[in-house]
C-alpha cells in the first residue's frame, strides 16, 4: 500500500461558523485538484466544535508540497483565518491499508 493521509484537526476561532468554512471549500478544492499527487479530500465536524480535514496524497513529497502551496494560496489563507491556531494539528501519515466499497454491493436489487 502506498500513499499518505493528511489529517488536520482544529476548532474555529471565536465568532466563525460552519457557513464561514463552507465559503472557503470551493477555492480550496479547486486548488487541491491542481496539485500533483492529490487524490481525495473530505471535511467534517463532530457537532461539538471539532473539525477534521482529511486529504489523501500519492506520497509524502506530494503531501508536503501541497501543504506548502495551501499555506501561501488565498483560499488556504482564508481558511486559516477562521481557525483557532492553538487547536490546529496537522499530521502526515503513511497509509497502511485501505478499502473501498465494491460498486456491485452499492447497487440495490
Amino acid at each position: 500500500m502506498t500513499g499518505v493521509v493528511e489529517v488536520v484537526t482544529f476548532r474555529l476561532a471565536e465568532g466563525f461558523t460552519e457557513m464561514d468554512v463552507a465559503k472557503t471549500c470551493e477555492g480550496i478544492n479547486t486548488l487541491l485538484e491542481t496539485q500533483a499527487g492529490f487524490q481525495y479530500r473530505s471535511q467534517s465536524h463532530d457537532g461539538k466544535g471539532n473539525w477534521f480535514d482529511i486529504i489523501y496524497w500519492e506520497n509524502m513529497q506530494a503531501a508536503h508540497a501541497g501543504s506548502a502551496v495551501f499555506m501561501e494560496h488565498p483560499a488556504g489563507k482564508a481558511l486559516c483565518t477562521l481557525i483557532d491556531e492553538n487547536t490546529c494539528v496537522v499530521r502526515h501519515m503513511p497509509v497502511l491499508t485501505s478499502t473501498m466499497a465494491c460498486e456491485a454491493s452499492n447497487q440495490s436489487a
